[in-house]
């Protein structure tokens, strides 16, 4: 009987990670139907679930490998997504999905250490560009688009180095 009420306690943190996935369609379409306040309410239920899949597994005490890279397969692809709109409707160049892809992959890589890497400033990746995403969402104005890329260029450069040195520091 317990196992039973343990694999339904599993099963909160990654219900509530889906969810951020299922709402990724209706966030597309609010956004390319410039419902923006409505987009951003999505959006903002998306965030809030980001925080409360690891509050809830470790309260519930069912904090899993598999639940870390679901949380943060779900943070990438929603992400990437949101992005990837934000690039048709020309908010943002192209190549900017590239350096999102790194940024992830980065953390992939360096979390398949044999002793996990500490990267004090890449560890709030996802948060910043969830900042990023936001804040686009809510000024529509080219001047604060361009801050906010080259505020992503400035974290991405500072996240290598700090990778790269929490790598060395290992060895």
């Amino acid at each position: 009987m317990e196992n039973k009420r343990y694999n339904k306690r599993f099963l909160i943190p990654q219900i509530i990670t889906g969810l951020r996935i299922v709402l990724i369609p209706p966030l597309l379409i609010f956004l390319f139907n410039d419902l923006i306040i409505e987009c951003f309410i999505l959006f903002t239920i998306s965030w809030i679930t980001d925080i409360l899949d690891g509050t809830i597994a470790r309260k519930l005490e069912v904090t899993s490998t598999f639940g870390a890279y679901f949380d943060a397969i779900s943070d990438f692809v929603i992400i990437f997504i949101l992005f990837f709109a934000f690039i048709l409707k020309e908010i943002y160049p192209f190549w900017i999905l590239i350096i999102i892809g790194f940024m992830f992959l980065q953390f992939i890589l360096t979390s398949k250490q044999k002793k996990p890497v500490y990267d004090p400033i890449g560890r709030y990746s996802g948060l910043f560009l969830y900042i990023i995403i936001g804040i686009t969402l809510i000024f529509a104005d080219s001047l604060i688009y361009n801050i906010l890329l080259i505020a992503m260029l400035g974290f991405f450069v500072l996240s290598l180095i700090s990778r790269y040195y929490a790598l060395h520091s290992q060895k």
